[in-house]
């Protein structure tokens, strides 16, 4: 008898450790400090959602939650850095930016990788109509009285043609620059121009992480896995997101709700 309810009891608890993840997503607060940031910025908050993968493990309850979560933050802007959709399902595009546009605004984003394959055209699409605002390879100047600050957005590095020059053209050389790329490797192509703060994700964190490290597809190993990381002429950071891919699973490596807080960096000596 102890043999047949040792299973089911240990089924309960994985059941009731997946429902209390998924209601209470954890959300990391990242401090940022950013050389030069005008003092209108100091303390500024920053969401950033990523890696969705609606349609896989997060359908729309679990993204409504996620969302009231993440309006619940109170940020001063909403940054989604791409793969919306799993794998090819071009027809969850309209869904998934339905419920992200609840968010309130300003909500800017990028495209990654799954959501080329499931249609680029659909995705720009349905963020349009949910006003979601695409920054491919461009820019929008931030405003709070008379500081600015520079949000812009690369394209997709795998399906794509990313370029920060075009991204930042026309910003002076004096406004901070915060970059949106779904892909955290993309940062090794930007050393010619000023980028304070790169936001990825992709990675997942690895999703799986067993005897002690993650999975690693990315052509860096675990460099751009995770976290805030260095990366020697700016800084990066890659969210762990909030979907699966390639199996349907995470362990060890929870998923994420990311809070960015922007400071003005000590002036140097």
């Amino acid at each position: 008898m102890l043999l047949t309810k040792a299973p089911l009891r240990l089924r309960d608890r994985l059941r009731k450790r997946r429902r209390m993840n998924w209601q209470n997503i954890p959300v990391e607060i990242v401090d940022i400090d950013i050389a030069d940031l005008p003092l209108a910025f100091e303390g500024y908050e920053i969401c950033q959602i990523t890696d969705v993968h609606f349609g896989g493990t997060v359908g729309p309850r679990r993204l409504t939650r996620v969302v009231q979560q993440a309006t619940a933050l109170e940020a001063d802007m909403y940054v989604l850095t791409g793969d919306y959709i799993e794998g090819h399902h071009g027809k969850y595009a309209d869904p998934v930016m339905k419920l992200l546009g609840t968010l309130p605004g300003p909500i800017f984003g990028v495209l990654g990788n799954h959501d080329h394959w499931g249609g680029q055209r659909g995705a720009e699409d349905a963020c349009d109509r949910h006003g979601i605002e695409l920054l491919t390879n461009t820019h929008r100047m931030i405003e709070l009285g008379d500081d600015k600050l520079c949000l812009a957005g690369v394209a997709d590095l795998w399906c794509d043609e990313p370029d920060i020059v075009a991204a930042v053209a026309g910003v002076p050389d004096d406004v901070p620059r915060i970059v949106l790329s779904h892909n955290p490797e993309y940062v090794e192509d930007m050393a010619a121009e000023r980028v304070d703060l790169m936001l990825s994700g992709h990675t997942h964190g690895g999703q799986v992480r067993l005897f002690g490290k993650e999975f690693s597809h990315g052509s860096y190993g675990r460099k751009y896995m995770k976290g805030l990381v260095d990366a020697g002429n700016t800084q990066v950071y890659i969210s762990r997101g909030l979907g699966t891919s390639v199996v349907p699973f995470r362990i060890g490596v929870p998923p994420e709700i990311s809070l960015i807080r922007l400071h003005r960096a000590p002036d140097k000596a």
